[in-house]
């Protein structure tokens, strides 16, 4: 599980969202998993459309403490070695 992913609104822009992801993706195939998870809230459309983008499904909606939760997966095709 993903749990945060941030850049500075400085640095915004800049695909560093992207690369932190990708850098989680691959730690993540690194120590064997199959898939990785996150979630984000349902208003952050630009969020969800990098994710989308980046080949996260939504796989669940639910709302936990007053947040609306949008939870996405990304399955890996094969694990590095």
């Amino acid at each position: 599980m993903l749990e945060r992913v941030a850049v500075h609104p400085a640095f915004a822009a800049r695909g560093l969202g992207a690369f932190l992801l990708t850098l989680a993706e691959q730690e993540a195939r690194t120590q064997g998993y199959a898939s990785i998870y996150l979630y984000t809230h349902e208003l952050m459309v630009q969020n969800i459309a990098l994710y989308n983008k980046l080949g996260y499904v939504e796989y669940a909606r639910r709302e936990e403490c007053g947040f609306r939760r949008i939870y996405m997966r990304k399955v890996f095709t094969q694990a590095i070695e």
